[in-house]
């Protein structure tokens, strides 16, 4: 082989190596951002100044306001994600869901339900209300899928509270990005 020939080899090598280097380098952390994971994947979320994160590498991730610790019931943000080991469409997923939520909530009433984008994809924002703790609540659950993963941010508070963090709740929701 000529020294030109080996040259060109080595140079190509060298080029296809650094683009599969750079290519799969992870983004710098953005500040802000809060990085964990649950037991079937990494995700990011925005936590508003305050709020704390309880739960990684578990099933759900908690987040809630640090003052909240003793309220009853707390203000919370949990984030589930749950494997499907297949694909399934997303309203599909919901209405085979939210009959279990009505088992675990008898008292729970749907009070709206709209289509959105998080994490450039497909989502549903459900708002509805139940009693937690001999509380009446609203909640609102946020649900989007990435392939055989199903990801609910759900969103709790009292019913007379929530409104102070609706705004909390939508701007974390609306962060969310897998890792």
């Amino acid at each position: 082989m000529s020294k030109r020939v080996l040259l060109v080899v080595l140079a190509t090598v060298i080029v296809i190596g650094a683009a599969v280097v750079l290519h799969t380098r992870k983004q710098p952390r953005e500040p802000g951002r809060c990085y964990t994971s649950c037991r079937e994947a990494s995700f990011s979320i925005h936590l508003p100044q305050g709020w704390r994160q309880q739960g990684e590498g578990t099933s759900v991730v908690h987040f809630f306001p640090t003052a909240s610790q003793t309220a009853a019931p707390q203000t919370i943000v949990n984030v589930i994600i749950v494997d499907l080991h297949r694909e399934v469409a997303l309203d599909q997923y919901l209405q085979t869901s939210f009959p279990f939520i009505m088992r675990v909530f008898p008292d729970y009433r749907e009070q709206a339900r709209v289509h959105l984008r998080i994490a450039n994809t497909d989502a549903w924002r459900v708002t509805a209300s139940c009693t937690m703790c001999n509380v009446r609540s609203t909640m609102v659950n946020y649900i989007l899928m990435s392939g055989h993963l199903v990801c609910m941010i759900s969103c709790m508070a009292s019913a007379d509270s929530f409104p102070r963090y609706r705004q909390a709740f939508e701007w974390m929701a609306q962060s969310f990005r897998w890792e």
